[in-house]
């Protein structure tokens, strides 16, 4: 299953008309278990925001995301142990820890009208991930 996402340009919201066309996507819930795995493997904030943007707009079980994570992680992250019991209190326990001075490496790439407080974002990744049931 794949998904079509439809961009829309922050330059929008200044009064900018950009038209950006169609991009051919993973699955939200593909994505989401990818973003969970890097949050457990590194500390980028590209990773925690998109995250976090993610559980914020879909609701998703642990069902659904833990057969992608184990593939995800296995493909790419072979050199981390995979445990489907632990996996996403892993994924919160690492996002509740996250130096916010590490994620916020990704401001230069975020237009700060919309630059979030990393320490807050980290907690509430955290928390939306504990939530998952």
């Amino acid at each position: 299953r794949s998904a079509w996402l439809e961009p829309r340009s922050f330059l929008n919201d200044y009064g900018f008309f950009i038209r950006t066309p169609p991009l051919y996507s993973f699955p939200p819930e593909v994505f989401a278990a990818q973003k969970m795995v890097a949050v457990r493997a590194r500390t980028a904030g590209r990773d925690y925001y998109d995250l976090f943007r993610l559980l914020s707009e879909y609701r998703f079980s642990r069902r659904q995301l833990l057969p992608h994570a184990r593939v995800y992680s296995k493909s790419l992250f072979g050199f981390m142990p995979f445990d489907e019991k632990t996996f996403f209190a892993s994924v919160a326990e690492k996002a509740a820890k996250a130096d916010p001075k590490e994620l916020a490496v990704a401001d230069a790439f975020i237009p700060a009208p919309i630059r979030p407080n990393w320490l807050q974002l980290k907690k509430e990744v955290a928390l939306m991930v504990k939530s998952l049931r």
